[in-house]
């Protein structure tokens, strides 16, 4: 029967569910989150990446909140993981999350949300940790968490711009991303196998809609028009891959 535990490896970061069974007839996985820009890993203030639109950028801040993280197993139920877990690009205790006692099966699906549902999404519903406060969205645009926060600098007309994507609440509005994933993963006992969680952070900058920084420059967290574009570009975002 599972239960709320902290993972102790990730107290100040995560919510994660495990279950009493210690006989060892139970497995572990780790999950694995992994950043790129098209296939070109992503990297903190070095490297230069071309989105869509053309802005060729840089990029100095990535980090975010994902929720509800489960896997779906071959009966097609959930197996709960962790309620949340924010990840930092550049901060190594952030990019992986070990879950113990699950028990055997032949997953096919991960499930999770990109932010927070609004259900959950109120402020001080997260733990007390400085992550998560910094995290806070601003109470007199509807209070709660960001999702999200992509900044950098781009080439902009022979000089040097910057760009802020702050993904969130907006008043309120639910614009996290429920998002089901297609995965085989064979869990045997005893085992503890990676789950690569890869983004792929043009994609939150085409597809449906292409994004120009250009067309969006300063703070976006209180533009409707940039955050539903956000959300509906943010479903092919992600990827998984099992084993």
């Amino acid at each position: 029967m599972l239960r709320h535990v902290l993972n102790l490896c990730f107290l100040s970061l995560t919510f994660v569910f495990t279950s009493c069974d210690s006989d060892g007839q139970t497995g572990s996985i780790t999950l694995q989150f992994i950043h790129q820009a098209d296939g070109k890993t992503l990297d903190l203030n070095t490297s230069s990446f071309t989105n869509d639109a053309g802005n060729v950028y840089k990029v100095s801040l990535l980090e975010y909140i994902v929720s509800n993280l489960a896997l779906v197993g071959s009966d097609g139920k959930s197996v709960d993981l962790a309620e949340y877990h924010y990840v930092q690009l550049g901060n190594t205790g952030t990019l992986s999350l070990t879950v113990k006692d699950i028990k055997p099966d032949h997953f096919q699906g991960f499930k999770m949300v990109m932010g927070i549902p609004k259900t959950q999404n109120t402020t001080g519903n997260l733990p007390n940790k400085q992550v998560y406060n910094n995290m806070e969205w601003p109470v007199a645009m509807g209070g709660g968490y960001h999702y999200m926060r992509f900044e950098g600098s781009y080439a902009n007309a022979g000089s040097s711009s910057t760009f802020a994507v702050h993904t969130g609440p907006n008043s309120g509005t639910d614009y996290a991303i429920p998002l089901s994933l297609p995965m085989h993963l064979h869990l045997t006992a005893g085992a503890n196998p990676t789950v690569k969680l890869t983004m792929n952070v043009n994609e939150w900058l085409k597809n449906p809609t292409r994004y120009d920084f250009r067309d969006y420059p300063g703070n976006i967290m209180g533009n409707p028009t940039a955050q539903e574009i956000l959300k509906n570009n943010g479903k092919d975002v992600f990827s998984v891959q099992g084993n």
